[in-house]
């Protein structure tokens, strides 16, 4: 992700964009692995609070009944970081290896890496994000929607999060890293979502999706719109209008606060032949 810098915007978005909001923003943020992919870290994992510890042996009986296709556990040790976890290496009934970490505190897993499989590609996008889901339903019992796709080869990286009452989650989001030969789990990071998953209670928006968009420029053509929860600076989350935009061929994310009106971000996406792109 690449951050702002004193490059002149003009160089960057043409004549038109570098006139939106200069008062707050020169340009946007450009982005290659989806909204808010890299929020700000917190050391506080909300989403384990309340739950009971489990032992290591209990742990690997977690891994063999939710990865089916595991013939062998080997637990390596307690590791050191912000939050105690189990360590383990499991191997697969194809010969993978996965290295998987899991939390002391309810036994939920915070990262999976395996290596990628060989194959021919068999699922496209809509598939790998349905695998995706599968996955986080199958590891943590939640539902969530793909908001951003990579493909590279024959992997897929898809960011999920959850959706409730049609307002995106980006706070919780999960990184999943999918096979696209067979569907299998190859990769998970969900340090943010064990950070920040509670129960909100989300307000009604103060302003109405038109009001909002009136806060976009209006060169650019909108795509879509929808609510999403965002994160901000030192764990504040507001809620905004997310628009899709689309100016000169390039697509544009911008954040209007559903209570204020105020542009909270606005973000360019990159698309070159082995990143991803928005899910509209």
């Amino acid at each position: 992700k690449l951050r702002k810098n004193k490059k002149d915007p003009k160089n960057l978005l043409g004549t038109g964009l570098s006139e939106i909001n200069q008062e707050t923003i020169d340009y946007p943020e450009m982005i290659y692995d989806g909204p808010f992919s890299d929020a700000l870290a917190k050391k506080e994992y909300k989403a384990l609070q309340g739950l009971k510890e489990i032992s290591y042996k209990q742990g690997i009986d977690y891994i063999m009944k939710k990865l089916k296709d595991t013939t062998n556990v080997n637990y390596q040790g307690k590791a050191s970081g912000d939050v105690k976890a189990y360590e383990y290496v499991a191997t697969t009934k194809d010969g993978l290896t996965r290295y998987i970490q899991l939390s002391v505190q309810g036994g939920m897993p915070i990262s999976i890496s395996c290596g990628s499989v060989q194959g021919k590609v068999n699922l496209d996008e809509e598939q790998a994000k349905a695998a995706a889901r599968e996955w986080a339903k199958k590891l943590i019992d939640q539902d969530m929607e793909g908001v951003w796709i990579s493909v590279q080869d024959n992997t897929a990286f898809v960011n999920l999060a959850p959706v409730v009452n049609d307002v995106v989650y980006y706070p919780d989001l999960i990184k999943v890293k999918v096979s696209l030969v067979d569907g299998n789990i190859l990769g998970w990071e969900a340090n943010a979502y064990l950070q920040n998953h509670v129960e909100r209670e989300i307000t009604e928006p103060a302003i109405s999706k038109e009001e909002a968009q009136e806060k976009v420029s209006s060169r650019l053509k909108i795509q879509n719109v929808r609510l999403a929860l965002i994160p901000k600076e030192w764990g504040e989350e507001v809620l905004a209008y997310e628009f899709y935009a689309t100016y000169n061929d390039n697509l544009y994310i911008v954040y209007i606060n559903a209570e204020s009106g105020q542009e909270e971000n606005i973000l360019m996406v990159i698309n070159t032949p082995d990143r991803g792109r928005m899910l509209i």
